[in-house]
């Protein structure tokens, strides 16, 4: 073996720890230091707060408030140069702030307010411009939910021939019970939640027996004889069955009137609407009488 050899290579080891490196590091480049230092350059700094504004659910003609704070979190001063919606025709509205310009550590609130007039979730945002060197523009997101409390509700009811009827388990009805040819307009305000219109129908002529009604909404129907939604019972229910949280599963669907021209498709002002004549059979002949049952809900 080489003598010199062998002490040379503890002389290069020791001279790499002198010099301040390792093995596999270049020489004379120092790490990334990835921490944020402060340039000593001064700025303004804009800060919105929160970021997303949600009203939830705000009755039809009533109004909600928030406030959006804006903050000067820099060195030297700010102006807030623009602070609007980002489309106009929404139920929202924003303020001006409070203060126009924002020293350091200042704060300036902006008052948003929601007044649905329809019974829909809506959404806008709220933009924010300013002269903020770090973060001079911000959008606030806004949603809200308009919730409706009133419905406009007509019903019209007939039957061959006569019946009675109740809302919710109160009494209704009108002059034309004993007149199958037409029909009784019934007209409602309602609230939201579940609603029974119950409704007794017998013969008395002792020809032919059925029932037809329609329920709208807003001028919509949302449920006519013929239609789902309406159950039929051929002996006298319990009581309770008038009201909202009956049990009528094991009540039975109506019939079609098998030969519907025995009434020559009046009245026309249901039919129109698509509602049919239906009793508890399909051949309408039966006579006596039966119940029927319509409940739905209105959100």
């Amino acid at each position: 073996m080489n003598t010199r050899s062998v002490y040379l290579l503890p002389l290069l080891l020791s001279a790499c720890v002198d010099y301040g490196f390792s093995p596999g590091t270049e020489p004379g480049v120092e790490p990334l230091d990835t921490s944020i230092t402060d340039t000593g350059i001064p700025q303004s700094i804009l800060v919105v707060s929160p970021e997303r504004v949600d009203f939830g659910e705000v009755e039809l003609g009533d109004s909600a408030s928030a406030v959006v704070t804006l903050r000067n979190e820099g060195s030297i001063p700010l102006d807030l140069t623009d602070i609007d919606l980002i489309s106009d025709g929404t139920p929202f509205t924003v303020g001006p702030a409070s203060d126009g310009e924002l020293a350091p550590d200042d704060v300036a609130e902006v008052v948003v307010t929601y007044s649905p007039v329809q019974g829909i979730e809506h959404e806008s945002s709220v933009v924010v411009e300013s002269t903020a060197t770090v973060d001079p523009s911000w959008r606030v997101p806004l949603t809200g939910n308009g919730l409706r409390t009133q419905f406009d509700v007509d019903m019209q009811l007939t039957a061959d021939d006569s019946w009675s009827a109740t809302l919710d388990g109160d009494p209704i009805g009108g002059t034309n019970q004993n007149a199958w040819s037409s029909a009784d307009v019934l007209v409602f305000d309602l609230e939201r939640g579940e609603h029974v219109v119950a409704v007794h129908a017998w013969d008395v002529a002792r020809v032919i027996a059925g029932f037809m009604a329609v329920v709208r909404v807003d001028g919509e129907p949302i449920a006519v004889s013929g239609g789902s939604g309406w159950t039929v019972s051929t002996v006298a229910p319990a009581t309770g069955w008038d009201v909202p949280g009956f049990d009528d599963s094991a009540w039975a669907v109506p019939n079609l009137c098998a030969d519907p021209s025995a009434w020559g498709n009046r009245p026309t002002s249901l039919t129109d609407d698509g509602a049919e004549w239906v009793w508890h059979d399909a051949n309408c002949r039966s006579l006596g009488e039966a119940w029927f049952r319509l409940s739905f809900t209105l959100e």
